[in-house]
C-alpha cells in the first residue's frame, strides 16, 4: 500500500522504508560498475542516498559544481535538510547519522574553500579607487641640460669709457643682468652702498659684442645726488663718509629664464662656471674690479636735509611748493586774533627752522619766513600739517 505523500518503495528495498528525498535514480546494482552522475537540466543535486551505507554514493563538490554551476554549499545544505526530515519521520538513526557526518565534513571543506574567494572579492571591492598619477619628471633630464663652462668678462678702459663684452658658451637667448657701479660708505654706517654708472637687462647674444659705457665722474656724482635728494623726502637724509676708488663690473645670469630648457630655478644649468646657491638656485656670475679713482669725491654733509614734514632739521632752510600759513604762536590764547595776525609764505618762498615744539601733536616749527626774492616776511610758527602734500626742497 502506498502512503499518501510518500513515494513507493524501490525494487529491492524493504517494505515500510521510504527512500531518501532525492530526485535522482538509484545507482547500478553491479558492484564493479561505477555509478554515473545523472544529468539535470535545471539544477543538479547529490545522488540518491540509500538506506544501506555500503550503497551510498555522493557526488563530489567538483562534480556538483560542474553539472549546473550551483554552489556546493547550497546543494549540501539541501541534502542535510532532507536527511533531517527523514530523521523526524523515524528513519534508521545509525545509517542517517553516518550520512550527516559525511555531509557536514564536506560542507566545512567547501566553505573553507569558497570563503577566502568571497572575502578576497569583497576586499577588492572595498579598496578605494586611487586615481592614477603620472610619475614626477626629473628636473634635470638627459638631453635638456645647458652647460656653462666658460663665463669671462672682457673689459678695457680708455679715458672715461669702458669697453665691455662677455666670452661664454651659454646660448645667445640666455638673459643676463649687466651693471657698472661704484660703492661708498655712509657716515655712521659700516654697510657698503653703491650707485650705478650703467645697468641693463639684456641677452648673452647682445653682450657677446663689445659695448662702450661712460664712466665719467659726473655720471656717478649725479646718480648719488639724486639718491640723496630722494631719501631726504622720507626723512632719511645721509652724509657720505668715503667713496671707493674702484669700479665694479658685474654680469649675472639670473633664475627664471624665459627659455624653459633652463628648468625651474635653472636646475638644468650645469658646468664649471655655474654656482649653486642655497635653495637649489643655479646662477652664473662674472665680476671684475677696475682701479679708477674718483676725482673730488662728494664726501661730507649731504646737500639735501630731511624733507619729511615731521622731521625737519633745526638750522636748515626749505622752499615751499605752495602758499603756507605762518601763525604768531603755536598755542594762541585768542585763536581768532591769531588768525587775523596770520601771514603767508608765497609759492617759491621759504623758511629757516629756528626751533621745534612738540607736545602730543604734530610738531610746530618756529621759523623766519622769506619770499621768492629771499626778502624776509617775518618770524612765526608753521604747523607741520601745513607742509603735508608739498614738494619741499632744500634752500641753496
Amino acid at each position: 500500500m502506498i502512503r499518501r505523500g510518500r513515494p513507493p518503495c524501490l525494487p529491492g528495498q524493504p517494505q515500510g522504508v521510504a527512500p531518501t528525498r532525492s530526485r535522482f535514480p538509484p545507482p547500478s546494482t553491479n558492484a564493479t560498475e561505477k555509478p554515473s552522475i545523472p544529468a539535470c537540466p535545471v539544477r543538479p543535486h547529490m545522488l540518491q542516498l540509500w538506506p544501506k551505507v555500503g550503497e551510498n554514493r555522493v557526488t563530489t563538490v567538483q562534480e556538483t559544481e560542474v553539472l549546473g554551476k550551483v554552489p556546493a554549499t547550497s546543494v549540501i545544505a539541501h541534502e542535510i535538510s532532507v536527511a533531517f526530515a527523514d530523521l523526524r519521520n523515524g528513519e534508521d538513526m545509525k545509517k542517517r547519522a553516518y550520512v550527516l557526518v559525511v555531509l557536514a565534513m564536506t560542507l566545512v571543506m567547501s566553505c573553507s574553500r569558497e570563503r577566502p574567494e568571497s572575502e578576497e572579492k569583497a576586499q577588492e571591492g572595498a579598496k578605494p579607487q586611487m586615481e592614477a598619477r603620472k610619475p614626477t619628471e626629473t628636473a634635470v633630464a638627459t638631453g635638456t641640460q645647458i652647460v656653462c663652462d666658460k663665463f669671462e668678462l672682457v673689459t678695457k678702459v680708455t679715458d672715461s669709457t669702458l669697453d665691455l663684452s662677455v666670452d661664454t658658451d651659454l646660448p645667445d637667448n640666455a638673459v643676463v643682468m649687466v651693471s657698472v657701479s661704484r660703492s661708498y660708505l655712509k657716515t655712521g654706517d659700516s654697510a657698503a652702498y653703491s650707485e650705478n654708472y650703467f645697468s641693463e637687462r639684456g641677452t648673452i647674444g647682445k653682450w657677446k659684442s663689445e659695448h662702450r659705457i661712460s664712466i665719467a665722474d659726473e655720471a656717478w656724482k649725479t646718480a648719488l645726488s639724486a639718491r640723496q635728494e630722494l631719501v631726504s623726502r622720507f626723512g632719511a637724509s645721509f652724509d657720505v663718509a668715503s667713496v671707493s676708488e674702484k669700479i665694479r663690473v658685474s654680469m649675472l645670469v639670473p633664475i627664471n629664464q624665459p627659455d624653459s630648457k633652463f628648468g625651474d630655478r635653472n636646475r638644468n644649468l650645469i658646468g664649471r662656471a655655474v654656482t649653486m646657491r642655497e635653495g637649489g638656485l643655479c646662477v652664473v656670475r662674472g665680476e671684475d674690479e677696475i682701479e679708477y679713482p674718483l676725482s673730488a669725491p662728494p664726501t661730507g654733509e649731504s646737500p639735501f636735509p630731511n624733507l619729511d614734514p615731521l622731521g625737519l632739521d633745526i638750522g636748515e632752510s626749505y622752499v615751499v611748493s605752495k602758499q603756507t600759513a605762518v601763525m604768531p604762536s603755536h598755542s594762541p590764547a585768542d585763536p581768532m586774533a591769531a588768525i587775523q595776525q596770520m601771514r603767508y609764505i608765497p609759492q617759491g618762498g621759504g623758511f629757516k627752522v629756528l626751533e621745534v615744539y612738540r607736545e602730543k601733536t604734530n610738531p610746530w616749527y618756529k621759523v623766519i619766513a622769506f619770499d621768492q626774492r629771499a626778502e624776509q616776511i617775518g618770524a612765526g610758527w608753521i604747523n607741520s600739517t601745513a607742509l603735508f602734500g608739498q614738494q619741499l626742497a632744500a634752500y641753496r
